[in-house]
């Protein structure tokens, strides 16, 4: 489980953490004008690749970031209704 730098909880399904609850003040991600319900849902490919050329061939607007302590990259693009999806995928 990835050091986050604030609080929360991980649900787990297995031994595989699937959902991360932390409320809105507590993630220097969140701004004022974010206070959705559901801030983001994160996926997983197996193919970073791929799935970068699927964004570029969409021309969607992304932005990049890493889960502290591997190798893993984070795609965040957010969808027209304002909800963030993040796919994370290790090049």
């Amino acid at each position: 489980m990835p050091r986050l730098g604030f609080n929360g909880y991980f649900l787990f399904a297995g031994d595989k953490d699937v959902i991360h609850i932390f409320s809105n003040h507590q993630s220097p991600a969140i701004t004022e004008q974010e206070q959705n319900i559901v801030h983001h849902v994160s996926f997983l490919s197996d193919n970073y690749q791929e799935t970068m050329q699927h964004i570029t061939k969409l021309n969607l607007a992304y932005s990049m970031g890493e889960v502290p302590g591997t190798l893993m990259k984070q795609i965040f693009v957010r969808g027209s209704e304002n909800l963030i999806i993040e796919i994370q995928a290790q090049p």
